[in-house]
């Protein structure tokens, strides 16, 4: 549990495997403001506390109102985890996988570039 925390403190609260956006003002707003940090600081620094896109969004909830942060174990699965299960937790991964698969199959940019060739 601690590892998890410690990894969530360096590269950012959310999973933002699944990320939703209304089409609305304070959306719009928050979409433009993730833009323009983005555009500057997307990019690896931890002894800074940057962390590409993801570590921008522990400020979300803070700043702008109607953020709804979902708690579905079955969104939270990394790519990783659905592919190879490794290390100390794999049995547990597996066993929970099994019980309650994802809701969402995760979708990677890499994955239909190679689709199309």
């Amino acid at each position: 549990m601690i590892d998890n925390e410690i990894c969530s403190l360096a590269h950012g609260t959310y999973n933002l495997g699944f990320l939703a956006i209304r089409n609305d003002t304070n959306g719009r707003r928050l979409a433009e403001w993730w833009n323009e940090r983005l555009l500057e600081y997307c990019f690896d620094d931890k002894t800074n506390g940057i962390f590409v896109d993801q570590k921008w969004c522990d400020l979300v909830p803070a700043m702008f109102d109607g953020v709804m942060i979902v708690r579905d174990p079955r969104l939270q699965r990394r790519q990783l985890e659905l592919e190879q299960p490794q290390g100390r937790d794999r049995e547990r991964r597996r066993r929970a996988r099994q019980r309650q698969p994802a809701a969402l199959l995760p979708f990677h940019q890499a994955w239909a570039d190679q689709a199309t060739r």
